[in-house]
C-alpha cells in the first residue's frame, strides 16, 4: 500500500520564520501608511514611504529573501 500522506517539508522552519517576520514588518508598515492617509496626515505617509522602499529591497537582500 502506498503512503500518499507523508509529511515532507519544502521549506526549512528557519527561511519560513524569516519570511513570514519580514511580511508582517511590510504589512505593519503599510498599514501605517494607509491609517495616516485615512486620518489626513497624508505627509506623514509620503514620509514613510521611502522606508517601505527600503523595507522591500534591503530587507530581502539583508534576509536572503
Amino acid at each position: 500500500m502506498r503512503n500518499d500522506f507523508e509529511y515532507v517539508p519544502t521549506v526549512p522552519v528557519k527561511v519560513a520564520k524569516k519570511k513570514s517576520e519580514y511580511r508582517a514588518a511590510k504589512v505593519l508598515l503599510t498599514g501605517a501608511m494607509l491609517g495616516t492617509v485615512c486620518v489626513g496626515y497624508w505627509q506623514i505617509a509620503l514620509i514613510l514611504l521611502p522606508v517601505l522602499l527600503g523595507v522591500n529591497t534591503i530587507g530581502k537582500k539583508v534576509m536572503g529573501l
